[in-house]
């Protein structure tokens, strides 16, 4: 048994093909970048809308931080799967996958026209999704 294969607080990561901290490691993501990850894949099976305003906290935070900080670089490891390969093999549905992709460009090239973007999908899920604002 390995930590991937045991999950502490219920099974949604652990019935993942491909775990968001497996995905966020392999490819260098800062802990925003990696935050944003997990909470939409995550949203339907564990923490619905609170999860998407976690996601667009992160959004906030990572925007605030590059203005203070710089723009965290990735790292990422040779045989890392894509953004295609987690959504492919998690079959995240379109409207997340969407977003999950944008998350993963603005991880690599942030700017200010992303934040607004990505803040923009995450608020769209909330309405469709729950009937709620973000």
């Amino acid at each position: 048994m390995t930590a991937l294969t045991e999950q502490v607080g219920g099974d949604h990561y652990r019935k993942m093909a491909i775990q968001p901290v497996q995905f966020a490691h392999a490819n260098g993501y800062d802990p925003c970048t990696f935050s944003i990850l997990k909470y939409v894949s995550r949203h339907r099976e564990k923490g619905g809308v609170q999860d998407l305003r976690k996601a667009a906290h992160f959004v906030r935070l990572r925007s605030d931080l590059t203005r203070v900080y710089g723009r965290v670089r990735f790292h990422a490891h040779s045989a890392a799967p894509t953004i295609q390969d987690y959504i492919e093999k998690n079959v995240i549905p379109i409207r997340e996958a969407s977003t999950l992709r944008m998350n993963h460009w603005w991880g690599t090239a942030p700017d200010q026209a992303a934040t607004k973007d990505i803040t923009f999908m995450l608020a769209q899920l909330c309405t469709e999704i729950y009937g709620e604002s973000l």
